[in-house]
């Protein structure tokens, strides 16, 4: 099973209702497997060109559905210099979408397909995406040296009224202790979200140009 990808599998589960992204972030290799261990009703897989996929009975593995992950050897992609945020959308209503904001070596602040995934917008209750050259992003990658002057617009999409919570799911690298803060544009606040997890009220709707992720709150002026 060999095609050039644009490194993006999405999983779907059924307890969920929701596509749950997996980036490879190692653009050295033009082929790809299904990994043992992810435990899913189905894949959905981006491709760079339209080539055909074959996916037979012989490939699928019984049992194996603790999902851990063991690595036998390092690989290419362990060897990229990485600092990675996950951010989490949910309500009380079991509303969910997760995106991830990645400083990776290699990528730029453009678009970049080796790093970057396009939001499919499958679940019907809830989007949310980082924006990138008009572009929504459930995957993006930034680029290296991280600096904390740094700014992501972020935007969402729901069908739901009422209260949502976005938080920090979990980072690593530099960002595991970095300060993270979420402007909103609407209120005209900027939240701390290193000491709690902010929740707002909104009505259905597109919005992309509410939110904004930051990693200070001071004002940034741009001489």
């Amino acid at each position: 099973m060999r095609i050039k990808l644009t490194w993006l599998l999405f999983f779907v589960f059924f307890s969920i209702n929701a596509q749950i992204p997996y980036a490879f972030t190692d653009p050295l290799s033009g082929s790809f497997k299904i990994i043992s261990g992810v435990t899913s009703h189905s894949f959905l897989v981006l491709a760079k060109a339209s080539r055909s996929i074959e996916f037979n009975k012989g490939m699928r593995i019984t049992g194996e559905n603790n999902p851990f992950f063991k690595p036998e050897k390092t690989s290419k992609s362990a060897l990229l210099e990485k600092h990675r945020l996950w951010l989490n959308m949910t309500n009380s209503g079991g509303a969910f979408k997760q995106l991830l904001i990645g400083y990776i070596e290699g990528a730029t602040n453009g678009l970049d397909s080796d790093f970057d995934g396009i939001s499919l917008d499958a679940n019907p209750y809830l989007d949310f995406y980082s924006i990138n050259s008009e572009s929504n992003l459930v995957i993006q990658g930034r680029v290296l040296p991280f600096t904390d002057k740094d700014e992501v617009p972020l935007g969402y999409r729901t069908i739901l009224t009422g209260y949502f919570t976005i938080s920090i799911d979990h980072a690593d690298g530099l960002l595991e202790n970095q300060a993270v803060f979420i402007e909103d544009k609407f209120t005209h606040t900027i939240h701390d979200l290193r000491l709690s997890d902010y929740t707002f009220n909104t009505v259905s709707g597109t919005f992309r140009n509410r939110f904004v992720l930051k990693y200070t709150n001071k004002i940034i002026i741009i001489k």
